[in-house]
């Protein structure tokens, strides 16, 4: 089957090669299903994958990526009745499967009945795709919000509003503050267009320096990971002990600097006292983990259009233009989720 493949780390454009030839995979366990895969997304977090894990925690050669959409082909003996043979599905492979070699960008895979759910009936493959990591990422940093005080009526700041978590989660946070809250977008100019069609009451340019007198907030959700955004969180937040929820710091480049500069900002967000430079705000840091009740949650809100995917560009990428897609994630300028896709021919949604 055609699938990108490394056998070793590195930069995507450097690395990757596209194979007509990569072994098909079949059915091992009673809950599994093969799935033939139509599209897959691009995430941040399979470009570090890419670029960082070592041999000795990965297969080789290693398929990248995790999101997919598709439709299933065979089923194990105890998979349950919603997953039959040409049920359109999409959902994320697990990380222990795809430290296994395991990944999106191939014609098929195999994985856990418990890592798939139907597709919506109210989005498209393409859209389908761009759902389960990010949107389970946005789920966690909504729940943290709402049990940190937002409510209908709150005005909340989201930065990185314009980016894969950022879309979906500017959608969920407007659904809650309602028309007499307002909810802020950070992001850059030229996409103030995309963040008002999804509900954002105002924009704020990153590329340029506050306002001065500064907007305030009741919360603050940072998608993007903005250190100096933290910083400023004492102007932004007017109220000690308000809440600056986050994805955690942004890795400053795909390496192991980059992770030690993530791990040493971490733990002064969190630890460092205010008497030693420290922000006297709450850092809630969350972390995204794909779950079938997550994804079924995430199935409901598109089911009840409160919930749609922004494709970057409003366009989906051809299979054989993947090392260019990663070049235009890693620089940090995408516009929703990138989309590519796998399958020659798409089965009818």
């Amino acid at each position: 089957m055609r699938a990108y493949t490394h056998h070793r780390p590195g930069v995507p454009s450097a690395v990757l090669t596209l194979t007509n030839d990569h072994p098909r995979p079949k059915i091992s366990k009673p809950d599994d299903v093969l799935v033939r895969v139509t599209h897959a997304s691009l995430n941040p977090g399979g470009s570090i994958a890419i670029q960082l894990f070592p041999s000795f925690v990965r297969k080789w050669p290693a398929v990248p990526e995790m999101d997919f959409s598709g439709v299933i082909e065979e089923t194990g003996s105890s998979v349950r009745s919603d997953l039959k043979t040409d049920t359109l599905v999409f959902g994320a492979i697990p990380v222990s499967l795809h430290l296994k070699g395991t990944g999106s960008l191939a014609e098929y895979i195999v994985v856990p009945q418990a890592c798939v759910v139907p597709k919506p009936k109210e989005c498209s493959l393409a859209e389908a795709a761009g759902l389960s990591i990010a949107g389970c990422t946005a789920l966690p940093l909504l729940d943290s919000a709402i049990a940190a005080g937002m409510k209908e009526g709150s005005r909340v700041l989201i930065n990185g509003a314009s980016g894969g978590i950022g879309t979906f989660t500017l959608q969920l946070v407007k659904g809650i503050v309602g028309p007499n809250g307002s909810v802020t977008a950070m992001c850059s100019s030229r996409n103030n267009d995309l963040v008002k069609s999804l509900g954002a009451d105002a924009t704020l340019d990153y590329t340029q320096p506050l306002p001065k007198p500064a907007p305030t907030f009741d919360l603050i959700i940072d998608c993007r990971g903005s250190q100096s955004l933290w910083l400023s969180a004492r102007i932004l937040l007017p109220i000690p002990g308000s809440s600056y929820i986050t994805v955690g710091v942004a890795l400053p480049a795909y390496n192991f600097g980059g992770m030690c500069y993530f791990l040493r900002k971490t733990m002064a967000n969190t630890m460092l006292p205010r008497w030693l430079g420290g922000v006297p705000r709450k850092y809630v840091q969350v972390s995204g983990f794909v779950t079938k009740e997550g994804l079924e949650r995430l199935a409901r809100m598109v089911e009840d259009r409160q919930l749609r995917t922004s494709l970057a560009g409003g366009e989906v990428w051809d299979f054989e233009k993947v090392k260019q897609a990663y070049e235009v994630m890693m620089s940090g300028r995408t516009r929703g989720k990138l989309v590519v896709q796998v399958a020659v021919d798409e089965p009818a949604a």
